[in-house]
């Protein structure tokens, strides 16, 4: 039953991330990443209640308060941050950071969670890296609201101009 609830969480995912950059597109890329981030931090608490209660449908709602956490977290900043870079090393230099950004906390929650839920017995862990990590992003998009290098368009933006 975990595997299908899981199955369930990832189609979420995919469809909220849809909405959340089609969202992005048509309000504004930085504020729908934030309230996806806000989510993920006033939610995950909740979710991972849902998920101790062992009922399915339950489970379900919680996968369902993560999924448009992250979905309007991941959505629109997939597209917002091509505007981080200039053109000559956007390629590049977006490759190497979310690389760099996966790979390093990526790696690092899975370890801190195993840590906290065997050594300290917090069976919440996993709501609390979410929710260190979504604190962290939305501190993020709070102080840096400027996600445009200088004037500079996007190859779609050109064809407008």
């Amino acid at each position: 039953m975990a595997l299908l609830i899981n199955l369930a969480g990832l189609a979420m995912v995919a469809f909220t991330s849809l909405l959340g950059g089609y969202l992005g597109d048509r309000v504004d890329r930085v504020q729908i990443a934030r309230l996806g981030a806000l989510i993920l931090l006033v939610g995950a608490w909740p979710a991972f209640r849902l998920f101790q209660s062992g009922d399915v449908l339950l489970m379900l709602i919680g996968s369902a308060i993560l999924a448009v956490g992250q979905g309007f977290f991941v959505g629109p900043l997939s597209s917002a941050m091509a505007n981080l870079l200039p053109p000559q090393v956007r390629i590049t230099g977006i490759s190497f950071a979310y690389s760099l950004s996966v790979g390093l906390f990526g790696g690092i929650a899975p370890m801190l969670t195993e840590y906290l839920l065997s050594r300290e017995n917090l069976l919440m862990a996993p709501a609390m890296v979410i929710m260190a990590g979504a604190l962290i992003s939305l501190l993020t998009l709070l102080l840096r609201s400027d996600w445009r290098v200088g004037n500079a368009l996007l190859p779609e933006e050109l064809n407008r101009s």
